[in-house]
């Protein structure tokens, strides 16, 4: 005998099916919309830089989609040119001078509710290429909420706070590695007032 709890059960688990087919077939995220609108920069380095990015799921574990790791990757590459805090953006892969490593270690969703709000967490290193020596590491936390629309906005808002953590979390990176204070070491000099260039 099919009881009205049981019907109940089954009306959830279908609806649930159904938001997260829903969620998981997003708009695909801009990594235009990751790039920061403004970073404040203490110095900027001469030499160029490779960035790689790892960690990141392709959907979470409720099946909504998550910031790939390229688009990410991308997303460094376009504001690491956008506020010029290296000479140049090598292509992922490439010999560069610098390389940046990015571990997303967490990404966490809130699907529930009028608004979406997104956690990340990203393990930054920067390492000098030819030495293998790491310059700057930093775990940076970020989190960004949504609350465009009604409940049928629901796919907009978490694309909107996705993009929203990481965009918030690529500007701390960019002004953390920017205090580096590079021009110290004996094979670096600084030519002017906030920038660093090798000798």
């Amino acid at each position: 005998m099919i009881t009205h709890t049981m019907l109940r059960s089954v009306r959830v688990s279908i609806g649930f099916a159904l938001f997260a087919q829903l969620i998981g077939c997003a708009a695909p995220f801009n990594a235009g919309n990751m790039v920061p609108d403004h970073v404040t920069l203490v110095h900027r380095l001469s030499g160029d830089v490779s960035v790689t990015v790892t960690g990141n799921r392709e959907s979470s574990t409720v099946g909504a989609s998550e910031i790939s790791n390229d688009a990410f990757a991308q997303a460094i590459g376009n504001a690491l040119d956008r506020f010029g805090l290296f000479t140049k953006v090598e292509p992922t892969g490439a010999v560069a001078r610098y390389k940046l490593i990015a571990f997303v270690g967490q990404t966490d969703q809130q699907l529930e509710g009028p608004a979406q709000t997104v956690k990340m967490k990203v393990s930054y290193q920067l390492v000098d290429a030819p030495t293998g020596n790491t310059l700057w590491a930093q775990n940076v936390q970020s989190r960004y909420t949504a609350t465009e629309g009604g409940y049928l906005a629901v796919v907009k808002r978490l694309r909107l706070a996705n993009e929203g953590a990481a965009r918030d979390n690529i500007q701390q990176m960019l002004h953390g590695i920017s205090t580096l204070e590079i021009c110290n070491s004996p094979e670096i000099v600084a030519p002017a007032a906030g920038e660093c260039s090798l000798r």
